[in-house]
């Protein structure tokens, strides 16, 4: 559903986007004008597999997911979308349909900015196509990290690969360690590392007990990064 939107929290999201930072006042006005703000209704989809949607997305409010489900109804989660985080730019190469779903987790309001408006901007302030690419080849990168992990490490070391990653997304320093500033539940971290959801909790009960990962109200924090990067070193037994 299209919804009535002030200009300046649209501007704003532009401003601050890792895509557009070094694109001069001009374009990113460009941008804020194309901008539509739709919201999406828990469980529905900004968009499916198969979808020719051809947009440009940034989460303004609200929790999303990038995912696949199989026939049988078996989830997998890729990453999760929270504020402030853009995505859908691979239409800006290809106009292929997309390859996974986006499924909205609560209400969310999303900013959408047509593709072509994209492509017209990027063509003046080609600065744009970089730091679209820069920040889409570190999220390959995560990927193929993922991929890796799942074919050929333990599900200690994947979670704690994933409990990283959230970090470096979404991590705030503290004087007691990195808190992740994001709801996420033990059962989407088993989501995150395809394990069941009593051995994502056996390990994060082993971390609390060492002191490495605990939970403060409602958030995890992680108190000994150098212990849970040591995770990654372990070998399935």
């Amino acid at each position: 559903m299209n919804v009535k939107f002030d200009i300046e929290i649209i501007q704003e999201a532009i401003d601050s986007s890792p895509w557009f930072k070094d694109t001069p006042e001009q374009g990113r006005s460009q941008l804020a004008c194309a901008a539509n703000i739709k919201t999406y209704s828990k469980k529905s989809y900004v968009f499916q597999n198969g979808d020719s949607n051809t947009d440009i997305y940034c989460v303004i409010s609200g929790r999303l997911r990038l995912g696949a489900t199989s026939s049988t109804g078996q989830e997998f989660t890729f990453t999760y979308y929270n504020q402030g985080s853009w995505f859908g730019e691979e239409t800006l190469s290809v106009e292929e349909p997309r390859l996974f779903g986006v499924l909205v987790l609560e209400e969310s309001i999303v900013l959408v900015i047509p593709r072509k408006i994209v492509l017209s901007v990027s063509e003046q302030f080609p600065a744009m196509y970089r730091n679209i690419f820069i920040d889409h080849t570190l999220k390959a990168r995560g990927l193929y990290r993922l991929l890796e992990g799942i074919l050929f490490s333990p599900l200690s070391a994947r979670l704690a690969g994933r409990l990283l990653e959230q970090a470096q997304l979404y991590g705030v320093q503290t004087e007691q360690g990195i808190r992740l500033d994001i709801s996420l539940s033990q059962s989407d971290f088993a989501n995150l590392v395809m394990g069941s959801r009593p051995r994502v909790n056996k390990i994060f009960g082993q971390w609390r007990d060492k002191n490495i990962v605990v939970m403060e109200q409602g958030k995890y924090l992680i108190k000994n990064l150098a212990a849970l990067e040591d995770e990654l070193e372990l070998i399935d037994e």
